[in-house]
């Protein structure tokens, strides 16, 4: 189930009520009660609640030209391939991985890649249809603003010498029956 039961008593009329685990959210309601059912017998008077994965997202992710990270579902050598990446990317909801490891693979298309990579990785709980993943500053420009609940705007700057490719602000917005998400791509300076 993914989460915890709460209430060790299963009289008729008790209530046992259900909470999911970090990266994971309620699918029915959280809490059942004991009745009498339609045959006389005690019985839930609904299904049991499920726990339901919330799936991965990008912030912002950017490799050099030439560069590639393929994300594979587990570590064996026929893992799924889940996602292959190049370019700039902001965002995006990854597929659904059904092994408790990813792996994360980077690789040059050519020699004409930089030496080494830098990677960083921030788990952001996104339980909310009313606040959007974390932005961060593009590399030579700024950020402005900090917050990302529905109806925020951040706004973006490049340092003197760069241009801003891209939107110069966007906006979280409220999507139905899903979790809250920005308008429109992260920028990058260039």
């Amino acid at each position: 189930m993914n989460g915890t039961r709460i209430g060790t008593d299963f009289k008729l009329g008790s209530t046992v009520t259900y909470q999911c685990d970090s990266g994971y959210k309620i699918v029915d309601p959280s809490s059942i009660e004991c009745v009498t059912g339609a045959d006389g017998k005690p019985s839930w008077d609904r299904a049991l609640p499920a726990c339901q994965v919330v799936f991965g997202q990008f912030a912002y992710f950017q490799t050099a030209l030439n560069d590639l990270a393929e994300l594979f579902d587990g570590t064996h050598p026929q893992a799924r391939l889940l996602s292959s990446l190049s370019g700039s990317h902001s965002g995006e909801t990854l597929p659904l991985a059904t092994s408790n490891q990813i792996l994360l693979r980077f690789s040059a298309k050519s020699g004409a890649s930089a030496r080494g990579f830098h990677f960083v990785y921030q788990a952001v709980p996104r339980t909310s249809d009313t606040q959007c993943s974390s932005v961060p500053e593009p590399r030579y420009g700024r950020r402005i603003g900090s917050e990302f609940s529905a109806g925020s705007i951040v706004r973006f700057e490049c340092n003197p010498g760069y241009l801003l490719q891209g939107s110069t602000a966007i906006r979280c917005q409220s999507v139905p029956n899903a979790l809250a998400q920005w308008n429109d791509t992260i920028p990058s300076c260039v």
